[in-house]
């Protein structure tokens, strides 16, 4: 009797440890890899979670990308971002000899900051940048 009823319903759980959020961030990541690669030119090549969520190299230049699955609004402020740019910074200390350029690349949407300091004539800089 127990097996037809746990055939039917779910059992019930705590909500705070799914993982489905992380599992679609992980999903969500790895496609944008797959097409990164499928695009790339023939003389590129591409690391996976070196840096970023994944790094391409052809000639003199160098692309980091970082993969975001969310649904908040990012500014220039999230926490995220500003990893992202730290990471930049890092990596074109590190290779000054390549043309090195970041690519934030998310579901999110783009909101305003807070400060109007932190705005670009009343805009989100993230829109302006």
């Amino acid at each position: 009797m127990i097996g037809k009823y746990l055939a039917a319903l779910p059992p019930k759980g705590t909500t705070k440890r799914d993982a489905v959020a992380a599992l679609s961030g992980y999903v969500y990541q790895i496609y944008q890899s797959a097409l990164a690669w499928i695009k790339a030119s023939p003389e590129g090549v591409i690391w996976l979670e070196v840096s970023e969520d994944y790094l391409m190299a052809a000639g003199s230049a160098l692309k980091a990308v970082q993969v975001k699955e969310t649904s908040s609004r990012v500014t220039i402020n999230s926490p995220g971002v500003l990893a992202a740019i730290d990471s930049y910074v890092e990596l074109h200390l590190d290779n000054p000899m390549l043309q090195v350029s970041l690519r934030y690349l998310t579901t999110s949407t783009v909101g305003l900051e807070r400060k109007a300091e932190d705005q670009i004539d009343g805009n989100p800089i993230l829109q302006e940048w």
